[in-house]
């Protein structure tokens, strides 16, 4: 599948806001701030 112009931008940067959304979460689980269990897809 090939993305073009505006679509492209806008598949990026959704990637980009839910890479963000799993860094937070892994931080705030490593400090201890999310009880249980906490997977990313941050490979």
């Amino acid at each position: 599948m090939q993305l073009k112009g505006d679509r492209r931008l806008e598949a990026f940067r959704r990637m980009l806001r839910i890479r963000r959304f799993e860094e937070e979460g892994r931080r705030l689980f490593n400090g201890g701030q999310i009880p249980g269990w906490f997977h990313t897809t941050v490979g």
